[in-house]
């Protein structure tokens, strides 16, 4: 009896410390049915940000609960670096679908054993202002300034994929990079996925 109450206990603590990794949580990105938006800048005359929804599924195959703390958005392009904010990782709007309503999400995503649960990421792309990415947004920027907007929404990943691939082929050159809190811990573990649409 003893032997198993020590088995039992030193389960526990090694179990505690598992590491959250691909081995353990499945993560599945999708295209999302919720429109891209383009954000202008009236004053300067410019888009300087799109924002992009995609569909994140996450499935606890660890027998502990596991808890997301955040997602960074890990955009890999040294033009991004240079002009934007010095740095490539953006963080990344959580929200749960209801019913095809978006509703922030801002305590921790607990998951339980064999649980699945599914997000909307609103990802931001932050945009170069120099005259050659500006030149690629041309049709946009007619409209926003034409009609006073500081948002205009483009259209679908799916509908974007036949009107603007420039747009896709940078929205894919980043990695949605999900952190989880360890128990007892400041670090946190971390599943990073390429996005691919």
């Amino acid at each position: 009896m003893l032997r198993l109450v020590i088995i039992s206990t030193l389960f526990l603590f090694t179990a505690c410390k598992t590491v959250t990794k691909k081995d353990n949580m499945d993560i599945t990105l999708e295209i999302s049915n919720y429109p891209v938006v383009i954000h202008y800048s009236k004053k300067y005359q410019y888009i300087w940000r799109v924002d992009v929804p995609v569909k994140a599924t996450l499935k606890n195959n660890s027998f502990l609960r596991k808890m997301l703390d955040k997602v960074k958005y890990n955009y890999r392009d040294s033009n991004y670096k240079r002009y934007a904010t010095n740095k490539s990782d953006q963080f990344v709007r959580i929200y749960s679908d209801k019913q095809g309503i978006l509703k922030k999400t801002l305590k921790h995503k607990r998951l339980y054993f064999n649980e699945e649960l599914s997000y909307i990421l609103k990802l931001s792309l932050r945009l170069d202002t120099t005259y050659t990415v500006q030149k690629k947004y041309e049709k946009y920027l007619t409209e926003v300034s034409q009609n006073n907007l500081d948002t205009l929404i483009i259209g679908t990943i799916n509908e974007l994929k036949q009107t603007n691939k420039d747009l896709i082929k940078q929205i894919n050159k980043g990695d949605l990079c999900f952190e989880f809190t360890k128990n007892k811990s400041v670090q946190t573990d971390n599943i990073c996925v390429t996005i691919d649409f």
